[in-house]
């Protein structure tokens, strides 16, 4: 079942909810793949999607971590870090068309594993933590 954006998964209303649509978007995609067996190179697109994706998403979540002041931008920024590194461990490891050292079966799985772990442990267990942070930089009497 595709997963689909929810209000609550909400942060700024701008930006960062496009950038997190934007993830959903290639999690869906390759999941769609992926349930009509996915080739490894249909994994290594998806992959490359979202380290091209990451990259950008994540400079802009870090501007935003600094320009609402929140308090825990620096773990957050680590947490972006590990998850890069993690993405080009799996990018080197299934490696190109052809190679062997990964079957294509646990191409499938580890790049599954790494979109849920970028979806649910990233997006919503510690993106969410700046929503309130980014309202009150917007509208401090609002909070």
């Amino acid at each position: 079942m595709p997963v689909q954006w929810r209000e609550k998964m909400a942060i700024d209303g701008g930006v960062i909810d496009a950038d997190h649509r934007r993830l959903i978007h290639i999690i869906n995609r390759f999941e769609s793949v992926a349930r009509r067996g996915a080739r490894r190179v249909e994994v290594m697109e998806t992959l490359l999607a979202l380290k091209a994706h990451a990259g950008s998403h994540f400079q802009r979540e870090e501007k935003l971590q600094a320009d609402c002041g929140f308090p825990y931008a620096e773990e957050h920024k680590a947490e972006h870090s590990s998850l890069m590194a993690e993405l080009n461990r799996t990018i080197a490891e299934i490696g190109v068309e052809g190679s062997e050292r990964v079957s294509r079966d646990e191409a499938v799985e580890r790049a599954a594993s790494l979109l849920k772990t970028w979806l649910v442990e990233h997006v919503i267990n510690s993106d969410l933590k700046m929503r309130g942070y980014v309202a009150a930089a917007k509208d401090p009497e609002a909070v």
